[in-house]
């Protein structure tokens, strides 16, 4: 196993949550502005308000909803982040989340069901998809037993369905699109010293 990084909290993964929490006390504050020209609504989407697939990954509908969600990134994004940097970090991260409320978009549109969505689910999901690929493709610094991975699978989907009021297609699609980052994205270090590590994470912050 890769020693003990850092103790400091990775700056992108601190970075998202506080934007996100902040955003949420303005949707509070200013509801329901924020929410109506920001959160993923189909009708709109197809009418070329594209920028709604980015938008709605930093919106929430409730306390209970964010946080869930900052919790998951917290301990989900200060592990990887720390491993495979910060800039491929914030693009897993936007990219799972945008390909998750596409994911979602597509699914309204065949199913023709019609719903408005909000969160960070998908980017989440997707996040966690990066480090279940890096874990199957036993990269150094994921060793993960398989029971592990199997069980964060299920999990995953689990909760997906099982839970109310969720857009589960954009969790999939997060999911989905984490894994497939996960195929290209390698650590930032080469060795196992801890030194090495911070050496590059401050290399590549620059």
């Amino acid at each position: 196993m890769v020693p003990e990084i850092s103790r400091k909290v990775s700056p992108v993964t601190l970075t998202l949550v506080i934007i996100n929490t902040v955003v949420f006390g303005l949707t509070v504050l200013l509801a329901p502005i924020p929410t109506v020209f920001g959160m993923m609504d189909y009708d709109l989407v197809s009418k070329g308000q594209v920028y709604r697939l980015f938008t709605a990954i930093f919106l929430h509908g409730g306390v209970e909803h964010i946080l869930s969600n900052m919790v998951m990134l917290y301990a989900a994004g200060d592990l990887l982040e720390k491993r495979i940097g910060h800039v491929r970090f914030a693009f897993a991260y936007l990219l799972s989340g945008i390909a998750g409320n596409a994911v979602s978009y597509l699914y309204e549109k065949v199913s023709g069901v019609r719903y408005t969505a909000v969160g960070a689910s998908g980017a989440v999901y997707g996040i966690m998809g990066v480090i279940i690929c890096l874990a199957i493709r036993k990269v150094k610094g994921f060793e993960i037993p398989k029971q592990r991975i199997l069980l964060a699978l299920f999990f995953s989907i689990y909760s997906s369905f099982a839970i109310p009021n969720i857009d589960y297609a954009a969790h999939i699609g997060g999911m989905i699109a984490g894994l497939i980052a996960g195929l290209f994205l390698n650590p930032a270090y080469e060795t196992d010293t801890i030194r090495a590590v911070l050496q590059d994470g401050q290399d590549e912050f620059r």
